[in-house]
């Protein structure tokens, strides 16, 4: 009584809370997918100068038979890949008056790592490593010392054990004692599951003036993506799972004449066991309003911001200068991690960050014409530019911190749909032919994309070549023809350093592209009609550089390499009865 009394009757009180149109609902996926791996079970020849019995020829040496490596797998690799995914939800459409409406909602997602249901797919931990395990390895040629150390030194693998099907489908490791070994009661998978995944959500949509003409909207939500299943998917492949055996130099009419020697194998595909589930974080603030009848401008800021992005990082990697420090040594017997080659672990601690602001100008013509405009200005930047990103220098991701790879700065867009204004109506002959037109197309303008400068030799001597050059501080873009970089711009970096320039911070000429398309529909009959179509793609022939060699040190480092297709004409008739 007293709280009637207070808000004056039940009317009054309803009038306060506003309308809700309140939403609850659940997400529940069970993925299975089977996903063989086929070795080379029939065996496959490499010919190389490298060979002890070559003839400095490959070619020459293919004819004769005398193979550089002979390699020849015994089985296949099976994944069962399964994972279960829940998100339950909850979502208030609240109108909170006639000028406001809020939007508040809060989900959780609940996603179970991807895993192999037959427990076959291996990680390397650095925590189970045991440097006193380490095989020996050859300074010569990075070869392994038969008998030495032990080949499977800091792997593991998911679970307690092998379950009952996989006995049969994985050769000898359910009996092995020195695979069972790599069980160490791990998660399914080898990655723990991300519990944290609350994501709330909040928008409004408010009328400033009372008329409708003028309304200011926003909102913020988090956002949850499961990590890419590739992060697993060729774990498979990884030892102790390898049952493949490599000969070296020998001839083709007696391959097991030649001689056996283990190398250190590759880590292509691991992972390490804090995996957290990508969470992107989106925002805006924007005002829309009405001018006249037939126009609106919509004027928005709109950011975004990931954190837990996936990237691909080298463990195995040495130090700058480790090279330069012990020549002629094989950069395997160098390797932090020895028995091993590139180990290369995803992990979940790239970042991005995109902020824009985002102007639209509709107008509306009679006769149904139409005319837009819209343009975005933006700023993207991140030290991930793919799932399976590598970075230069695995020891310092955020020194790959730059420019996305997809985003352009600018980008103006203009569509238009407009009916000629001459002759719509009227039964002459030459008003029927020659009105009844309607052109229509859409101009795209934007800044060109960034490309990421590279030189193919490890000057910095930590076994691999994916680094980039000094910045010399000078313009790199000469435009002369279809030279597009200044190869003066970039310098080599000394022996032992990695360069100083920037991941993606060179950019792509402008694009420009102008489409337009000629309608017009023709009555034949009473039941019959058809349809006239004309398009032209790129009108003005003009030709728009999409991609430039990046490789310095190359011949052709700076060249324009790809462009868009020249003016293209289609025409089409059509009946309609």
């Amino acid at each position: 009584d007293n709280f009637n009394r207070i808000f004056q009757g039940k009317d009054d009180f309803s009038k306060l809370l506003g309308d809700h149109n309140l939403k609850a609902g659940i997400t529940i996926m069970r993925s299975r997918k089977n996903q063989d791996n086929v070795p080379a079970i029939n065996g496959t020849f490499a010919f190389s100068t490298s060979a002890a019995n070559t003839t400095t020829n490959a070619l020459a040496d293919a004819v004769l038979g005398n193979f550089y490596t002979y390699t020849e797998a015994g089985s296949f690799r099976q994944g069962w890949y399964r994972f279960t995914q829940i998100e339950p939800y909850i979502q208030d459409d609240w109108k909170v008056s006639s000028r406001l409406t809020l939007n508040i909602g809060l989900r959780w997602e609940y996603m179970q790592p991807q895993y192999s249901a037959m427990n076959n797919t291996s990680a390397f931990l650095p925590q189970y490593y045991n440097p006193a395990k380490a095989p020996q390895i050859l300074a010569s040629n990075g070869a392994i010392v038969t008998g030495s150390g032990d080949p499977y030194n800091g792997l593991v693998l998911p679970g307690s054990g092998f379950p009952q099907a996989a006995v049969g489908r994985i050769p000898n490791a359910t009996s092995d004692p020195a695979v069972l070994a790599l069980f160490h009661n791990l998660p399914q998978g080898g990655a723990n599951t991300d519990w944290k995944t609350w994501a709330p959500r909040l928008g409004f949509a408010y009328d400033l003036t009372g008329k409708g003409d003028t309304v200011l909207r926003g909102g913020m939500g988090v956002f949850y993506e499961r990590v890419e299943g590739n992060f697993l998917f060729s774990a498979v492949n990884n030892p102790p799972f390898i049952q493949q055996t490599q000969i070296f130099n020998g001839v083709v009419d007696n391959p097991t004449g030649g001689t056996t020697q283990a190398f250190p194998s590759n880590i292509n595909n691991s992972h390490y066991l804090d995996m957290k589930d990508p969470r992107t974080i989106n925002w805006s603030l924007g005002v829309q309003h009405k001018i006249g009848k037939d126009m609106l401008l919509d004027v928005a800021y709109i950011g975004s911001s990931a954190a837990n992005l996936s990237a691909q990082l080298d463990i195995n990697q040495l130090q700058p200068g480790t090279t330069q420090a012990h020549p002629g040594v094989n950069v395997n017997a160098l390797r932090p991690y020895l028995g091993y080659a590139d180990i290369y672990e995803y992990q979940t601690g790239a970042n991005f960050i995109y902020n824009s602001m985002q102007v639209q100008f509709k107008k509306q013509f009679k006769g149904g014409g139409l005319f837009n405009t819209a343009y975005t200005w933006s700023s993207a930047r991140t030290d991930a530019n793919a799932y399976n990103y590598q970075p230069m220098n695995s020891y310092c991701l955020k020194c790959d911190w730059g420019p996305s790879s997809y985003n352009r700065k600018q980008i103006l867009v203009l569509s238009y749909v407009y009916p000629l204004p001459f002759w719509q109506k009227g039964a002459e002959l030459y008003k029927r032919i020659l009105g009844g037109w309607q052109i229509s197309g859409v101009t795209t303008l934007q800044s060109g994309l960034p490309v990421n400068v590279t030189m193919p030799s490890d000057i910095a001597g930590t076994g691999i070549s994916n680094q980039r050059p000094n910045a010399t501080g000078t313009s790199p873009y000469l435009n002369q023809g279809t030279q597009y970089l200044d190869k003066t711009a970039f310098a080599l970096p000394s022996a032992g350093t990695f360069g100083n320039l920037g991941a993606y911070s060179v950019f792509l000429p402008r694009f420009n592209n102008w489409d337009v398309t000629l309608t017009k529909n023709f009555r034949i009959g009473e039941k019959v009609t058809a349809a006239f179509r004309a398009e032209f793609f790129n009108v003005p022939n003009h030709l728009s550089y999409t991609g430039v060699s990046t490789s310095f040190t190359t011949a052709t480092f700076g060249q324009i390499n790809g462009a868009t297709d020249p003016r293209t004409m289609e025409f089409a008739l059509r009946l309609n009865f």
